[in-house]
């Protein structure tokens, strides 16, 4: 339906109303600002209410103190070669039933402390301490010997981030207290009652067997193959005369075959063996105990969660904007 107002009064009615809408507008910023200011001059008028709020507030802040005591973290890196991760976790769990039961006698016979310092312990807690390449490494093991149908139902992403415990062997048991002191001296007990397993003792005790059994038998190669040095030194400077190859055909038995050896295969075996012994020299440290400590407990532990300070901020801003309500509110 067409309208019978000309052109030029359809125009002037928009700008009307525009003009009326900007009107309103600018009386609602004008009332707004007057309302503010108002407001910060009644908040400057009772700035010694609300410096009393924020006081009130900080000390209440410090108060929670004496609720909820300020913790200090301690933490030991331990990494295990046997398959010790469960029995890890259990011992920690039990360790928790004792702090949680009030068992403290007994904790305090395990850590070798006193009964008042283990009464500042609050828990105990055990996490993955393997960086992204120590955890695919270890997957790649056991994933590297599944069939192809089985890889393609796997999904390595979900298995990284759901299970943090399988495909690790370095763990770090963090011990948290009111007390900054508390660690010193624990460690030893510790480590003795994560030990004292006698399963896991016979694992790393075979274990241990094997490494040097291999050792030997690498260094009984290398004194059989020195002997055959001294044997191709002997002939080479027999034969230094013919120079026809590097190859020669030596006699080392009843039998009377004869076997071509090269020289510098057996330079290169020792040298294969030699480095083979360093990498299990390397290894058997890490079997001594069922546990290789990776890193020491901090005796004084560090802090954690939040602190004096802290807490008295939160209590003055949280007081200050009850204080800046209530004055407003009047």
């Amino acid at each position: 339906m067409k309208s019978n107002l000309p052109e030029e009064e359809k125009i002037g009615s928009v700008v009307n109303d525009l003009e009326k809408l900007f009107i309103k507008f600018w009386n609602s910023i004008k009332v707004l600002l007057a309302n503010l200011k108002s407001a910060i001059s009644e908040l400057f008028k009772s700035w010694k209410k609300l410096m009393a709020w924020g006081v009130i507030g900080a000390i209440v802040g410090v108060a929670t103190l004496l609720i909820v005591p300020r913790k200090y973290e301690s933490s030991i890196i331990l990494r295990t070669h046997i398959d010790a991760n469960e029995q890890l976790s259990n011992d920690v769990d039990y360790l928790n039933s004792l702090i949680s039961s009030g068992s403290h006698d007994r904790l305090a016979t395990i850590l070798g402390t006193s009964d008042e310092e283990t009464k500042k312990i609050s828990s105990i807690e055990m996490l993955s301490a393997a960086n992204i390449t120590e955890r695919l490494s270890s997957l790649n093991k056991v994933y590297s010997g599944l069939d192809s149908a089985l890889k393609q139902n796997i999904i390595i992403e979900d298995l990284l981030e759901d299970d943090k415990y399988t495909f690790t062997n370095k763990f770090r048991v963090s011990i948290y207290s009111t007390d900054p002191f508390v660690f010193e001296g624990i460690e030893d007990g510790l480590i003795t009652f994560f030990e004292r397993v006698p399963e896991l003792n016979r694992l790393r005790k075979n274990k241990l067997q094997i490494i040097k059994q291999q050792k030997h038998l690498y260094e009984n190669e290398i004194q059989n193959l020195d002997s055959l040095k001294k044997i191709l030194n002997q002939v080479m400077l027999e034969k230094a005369n013919h120079r026809e190859g590097s190859e020669m055909t030596i006699n080392m038995g009843e039998s009377g075959e004869s076997d071509l050896i090269n020289p510098l295969s057996v330079y290169n075996q020792v040298s294969s063996y030699s480095e083979k012994i360093t990498e299990l020299e390397e290894r058997i440290p890490l079997y001594e105990k069922c546990y290789f400590i990776v890193s020491h407990l901090n005796d004084t532990g560090q802090k954690s969660g939040f602190g004096g300070l802290f807490r008295a901020f939160i209590g003055a801003v949280l007081f200050g904007f009850l204080g800046i309500i209530r004055v407003l509110s009047k």
